[in-house]
């Protein structure tokens, strides 16, 4: 049995939910690499969350986990003391390339 990494993605053990999980998989790495980017491009400056789902119309659910991905694999942090006001108002942390 393969040994799960951070790049895989959850299933219920379902045949349909294992196949939805390997074809994340399969693209999560193109995700990934077009998050970094997004991320990288933006300089000190930084993205949100809701910065990158909008500039590269992907969705919350799409991002968030690929974000995860870059925080742990140390490529992006976010600033503690910066924050941003998203579309509802609220403050999100900036996301800054390493």
């Amino acid at each position: 049995m393969r040994q799960r990494t951070i790049f895989d993605p959850p299933h219920n053990g379902t045949p349909t939910s294992r196949a939805a999980a390997r074809s994340v998989r399969e693209s999560a790495g193109a995700m990934r690499s077009r998050v970094y980017e997004c991320i990288a491009l933006s300089g000190a400056v930084g993205q949100t969350r809701e910065d990158i789902e909008i500039a590269l119309e992907m969705s919350g659910s799409s991002v968030r986990p690929r974000v995860v991905e870059l925080l742990k694999l140390g490529r992006v942090r976010e600033l503690k003391d910066v924050t941003r006001a998203t579309s509802s108002g609220r403050q999100a942390r900036i996301l800054v390339s390493c």
